[in-house]
């Protein structure tokens, strides 16, 4: 079978396990972490974005798929900015998790780490929901954190395990200043 073929499989079945919460939803943020953040540096305030940019899908090891994405956009407190990320999933898990890293145009750079879930929407497409959670930076993020759901639109080439991804998303950004 085909690298992109087990990588569909593993976002296709990761829809069907949508009753399970994820430790990264910001539902599931401990009772006091609004608390938390408030008496740090004030409330958090919306951070949205626009992101693209192009995937690799490799198998490092029996049953593992890690895709990598190269990307970028334009985000609110960050500007435009680059964006690497890798996301591993294990089978027969079917949620792929991993570190994002935002890198705006004055070298600062904000760390995530997410969780994604993938549904089939057509031949070769998928609509991708990574859910991430802020743990810090460099630079004028050292201190950030928050959480975002991006959503985007991924398409695939199976005889190169290459593809490209496009779309959008939003969250709550607190830079503890």
């Amino acid at each position: 079978m085909r690298p992109i073929v087990l990588t569909m499989c593993l976002l296709a079945a990761a829809c069907g396990r949508q009753d399970l919460e994820s430790p990264l939803s910001p539902a599931s943020m401990p009772a006091g972490a609004e608390a938390q953040s408030q008496a740090k540096g004030g409330t958090d305030p919306p951070f949205s974005g626009t992101v693209s940019g192009t995937t690799r899908a490799a198998f490092p090891a029996p049953g593992t798929l890690e895709i990598t994405l190269n990307g970028g956009g334009h985000a609110t407190h960050i500007g435009q900015y680059e964006m690497t990320a890798v996301n591993t999933g294990t089978f027969p898990e079917p949620v792929a998790t991993g570190p994002w890293v935002f890198t705006a145009a004055d070298g600062s750079q904000l760390f995530a780490e997410i969780e994604a879930r993938g549904e089939p929407i057509g031949e070769w497409t998928d609509r991708v929901t990574s859910v991430g959670k802020i743990t810090g930076g460099t630079g004028r993020f050292a201190s950030a954190t928050g959480h975002f759901t991006a959503v985007f639109i991924a398409t695939r080439d199976e005889s190169t395990s290459t593809g490209t991804f496009s779309g959008s998303f939003e969250g709550r950004l607190n830079l503890n200043q």
